[in-house]
């Protein structure tokens, strides 16, 4: 685990880095978050971890990478900008983004079968209120909107609330 010394914003992730297997907490969010919340957002990010998902974020690099190289070919009347992030960008991003909620939702339930839920809907609701970085927020409006890379918290929390 490692904790990064940052008291202006609320940060929590698993590595994404094969064979890493290392939690990012700020300082922010450890102070913030009691024992109980602090093991259910770990659980929830050790899924992360151990997901297979993983291969399913690699295959879908792949088959755009694939797309991407011939589309360049074959439409090639198109401004190379207008191809790559917009024509090609709408379907890989959304594809990407159906892989992440799901993955969201199973390290919810996850975190959910090995610990009270309500630890983890008490974190929720906790980071519904903490700032995040400029740069998170402005790499999210650049590339991913208007999809959600992760669901909402509303929507988490009433998937917990039927796990119950």
């Amino acid at each position: 685990m490692i904790l990064k010394n940052n008291d202006k914003y609320f940060f929590i992730k698993a590595s994404m880095i094969p064979f890493s297997n290392s939690i990012t907490y700020t300082t922010r969010s450890w102070n913030i978050l009691n024992t109980e919340e602090k093991l259910a957002t770990t659980l929830h990010e050790i899924w992360h971890i151990h997901s297979k998902n993983k291969i399913l974020y690699l295959l879908d690099v792949l088959i755009w990478l694939f797309v991407l190289y011939y589309a360049r070919f074959y439409l090639s009347f198109l401004p190379l900008i207008l191809l790559e992030f917009f024509i090609l960008r709408i379907p890989f991003i959304a594809s990407i983004c159906y892989i992440s909620q799901h993955d969201e939702f199973s390290a919810d339930k996850f975190s959910a079968g090995n610990i009270d839920s309500e630890f983890l809907k008490s974190v929720l609701n906790k980071v519904q209120k903490e700032t995040f970085s400029p740069y998170l927020i402005s790499i999210y409006y650049l590339f991913i909107w208007p999809f959600e890379f992760h669901p909402s918290n509303e929507k988490r929390i009433a998937k917990l609330n039927i796990l119950i």
